[in-house]
């Protein structure tokens, strides 16, 4: 009798253990996450006040343009204030970030498992999976990456070769939609 209980307290501590040690390790992930969460909501508040001062200083760069009486003078400062908007305008919120740091902070679940299963993808090809992920066509990312429509497919084949889909027989959207996370049209 005594055998079986001091049995049956080993398997309860045992068990009681195991509960305790996934409590741990779910406090330590959303700790982590929690720890992410913050410091890019600090990195957003400075991003924001930059880009509070870049639009002041183009209202004043607009108004003292539009002091302006000669026409052609005008019209000159307008084409070169279009010009350093075109160019500034992917590197406004802060030079130092780079694009998948910016998509990142608002989408923690897909680029952690897609770091954690292909450690191998650089930060540009993580950049277009999850574009593709969320549904955007070819055209449309290189548009918004700025890039041309050939190299956007280029990276997209250089990533299938990386993933080896065509040895799985899988094409990449199958393969990405697969993780189980939202997507555009999910959402």
């Amino acid at each position: 009798m005594l055998v079986f209980s001091l049995i049956g307290l080993i398997v309860f501590i045992l068990l009681r253990y195991k509960k305790i040690k996934i409590k741990i390790q779910d406090f330590t992930q959303g700790k982590k996450e929690l720890s992410y969460l913050k410091t890019n909501h600090d990195k957003l508040k400075v991003k924001v006040k930059g880009l509070e001062d870049y639009i002041i200083d183009v209202k004043k760069e607009i108004k003292s343009i539009s002091i302006i009486s000669d026409t052609s003078k005008q019209r000159d400062q307008i084409k070169e204030l279009y010009k350093d908007l075109h160019l500034n305008s992917s590197t406004i919120l802060d030079k130092s970030k780079n694009h998948l740091e910016l998509v990142n902070d608002l989408n923690i679940d897909f680029f952690n498992t897609l770091n954690e299963k292909h450690p191998e993808l650089d930060d540009s090809e993580v950049i277009i999976c999850y574009y593709l992920h969320i549904g955007f066509k070819n055209k449309e990312i290189a548009v918004f990456l700025n890039k041309s429509l050939r190299s956007i497919e280029s990276k997209r084949f250089r990533i299938g070769k990386k993933l080896q889909l065509k040895e799985n027989k899988i094409n990449l959207l199958e393969y990405l939609k697969s993780f189980g996370l939202p997507t555009k049209k999910s959402v």
